[in-house]
């Protein structure tokens, strides 16, 4: 049986062993991503504030899934990166109508453009 590391898709630490494939005799040891599910850990820290997601229209590995939500009405594909931010943080950025819907459901997505824009610095 082959066994292999479940791995959260967030932070890419460990997070369990599943089998993978009972035929297989050789253990993988590339971490396996099943789901986007974050682990205890990246939940806590999703949990304190308002998810800013980064997706991109185009799968970022050959095999990656679709993220269980649309962006803009399209398949989408997460890149591992977010940030949270309070609902204060929010009306810093955003107007009026987006601070309502985020904090309605705790979580956007965005596209990467903005999220380059928003939260990685640029050093010139």
């Amino acid at each position: 049986m082959k066994y292999v590391e479940l791995t959260c898709f967030w932070c890419m630490q460990k997070n369990g062993v599943t089998i993978l494939n009972p035929d297989e005799e050789t253990p993988s040891d590339e971490p396996v991503v099943v789901n986007y599910e974050p682990c205890n850990s990246c939940m806590e820290k999703l949990s304190e504030g308002n998810a800013l997601i980064e997706v991109s229209l185009k799968p970022l590995s050959e095999n990656q899934q679709a993220f269980p939500v649309k962006f803009r009405g399209k398949k989408c594909y997460p890149s591992g990166r977010y940030a949270v931010m309070t609902d204060d943080g929010l009306r810093e950025v955003f107007n009026d109508e987006a601070v309502e819907r985020i904090t309605k459901y705790k979580q956007a997505l965005i596209d990467e453009d903005s999220f380059e824009r928003l939260f990685v610095k640029k050093v010139h």
